[in-house]
């Protein structure tokens, strides 16, 4: 009730005081996602980026459930994309517990993130060094484009293996 004002900043400061009380109150925000209220959606995302990455599981969860929502999916991509950096642990994470088509929407995220979030999925790649992590690394490389050569280059003579390797079979897709 306190959230579903029309008055803005009423809900706004309201969905700051919630977002102190932590994750418990993601459903709430969730929720608040899906309004048809444009006010409501702001808020909700506003509230979800200032919760930042343990949000990231439930957005997750709510594009996978409601995967022909194109209106939801971009409101969820933007939290991504202003979460940045900060949620592609999070994300990276949910890549090997998720179904197949959740992937899909992870993939999506990484690459609304971009350039920027690169980083730190190559420092999660450093870490767990498995294939499956370096092939969707990978796709999500060739998906933002050749934006991504200075970081390739860089892991052409990284420490680790399949950080070479994921460097070395990128630019080969691009031809180079």
């Amino acid at each position: 009730l306190l959230l579903r004002s029309n008055d803005q900043e009423f809900s706004r400061k309201n969905a700051i005081l919630l977002t102190e009380l932590g994750s418990q109150e993601i459903p709430i925000f969730l929720e608040l996602l899906v309004s048809q209220n444009e006010v409501f959606r702001k808020v909700a995302q506003e509230a979800l980026v200032q919760i930042g990455r343990d949000a990231v599981p439930a957005l997750l969860a709510v594009m996978e459930k409601r995967s022909g929502d194109d209106a939801l999916s971009k409101e969820i991509l933007a939290i991504f994309k202003k979460l940045g950096p900060a949620g592609v642990p999070m994300l990276v994470t949910n890549i090997k517990i998720s179904k197949p088509e959740a992937r899909k929407v992870i993939v999506q995220a990484l690459t609304f993130i971009g350039k920027s979030g690169l980083p730190a999925a190559i420092s999660v790649l450093r870490l767990d060094q498995s294939k499956e992590l370096k092939d969707v690394f990978q796709d999500i490389c060739i998906q933002i484009g050749p934006s991504c050569l200075p970081e390739l280059f860089l892991l052409v003579s990284d420490s680790v293996p399949i950080a070479q390797n994921l460097a070395e079979e990128t630019i080969r897709a691009w031809g180079g």
